[in-house]
């Protein structure tokens, strides 16, 4: 039997003392039974707690029961701060809309990398980079490398309605976070790399990029 590697998502009661569980994987969502949960002496908490790594191992059936598991890390802590609480709800909301069809095996790493920041402490700029990469999941990203009109490189204006970017001489205006857009969408690097800003801000403008384009209300 082949073990599978997910991250918990949630857990609903099952009957009288199981549960079933949602876990994001390299292959997708998945949901699991878990028969006995509730007894505490099966040791089978930590496989229904949200934000727990698990590798386990699953019957065959069309609704799989778990057999066994391993428990690999757990970014239950994140939870003990307001920042992180927020931080994890946006990610959670997010990850239960990723299309069946995305490409898991690339998302998965990339949340487990999102949720190692949160564990730093790093949740604000890890968050906003989270849900701005995320867009492309999504196929709404934003268009911020280049000039939507002229192709020039340099964007100074970003239009959260329109999603894309302009330069100023096709547009002669700037705000104050069409470089963040643009560096936080198409650059690869660590966290800690990327342009310090104002989080709040841009956060009330990244919800609105979502509403408008996604209709998913994170707030």
């Amino acid at each position: 039997m082949n073990e599978i590697e997910g991250i918990v998502l949630y857990s609903l009661d099952y009957k009288e003392k199981s549960k079933i569980v949602y876990l994001y994987t390299p292959y997708g969502k998945e949901s699991i039974r878990v028969l006995q949960a509730h007894n505490l002496k099966k040791g089978l908490l930590p496989f229904t707690t949200t934000l727990n790594v698990v590798r386990y191992i699953k019957s065959k059936q069309e609704f799989p029961t778990l057999i066994e598991f391993r428990l690999m890390d757990s970014f239950y802590d994140v939870t003990q701060s307001l920042e992180g609480v927020h931080s994890i709800s946006f990610l959670l909301k997010v990850m239960e809309r990723i299309p069946d069809d995305a490409n898991h095996e690339r998302i998965y790493p990339f949340v487990l990398k999102t949720l190692r920041e949160f564990k730093k402490g790093n949740c604000r700029k890890a968050i906003c980079v989270f849900l701005i990469k995320m867009l492309y999941v999504f196929g709404v990203g934003p268009e911020v490398k280049y000039c939507c009109k002229c192709k020039a490189k340099d964007i100074s204006f970003f239009s959260v309605e329109e999603g894309v970017g302009y330069c100023l001489n096709c547009y002669p205006q700037e705000n104050r976070f069409a470089k963040i857009w643009q560096e936080y969408y198409t650059e690869k690097k660590e966290i800690e790399e990327y342009m310090d800003t104002e989080y709040d801000a841009l956060m009330e403008e990244i919800i609105r990029y979502y509403q408008i384009h996604t209709e998913m209300v994170l707030k």
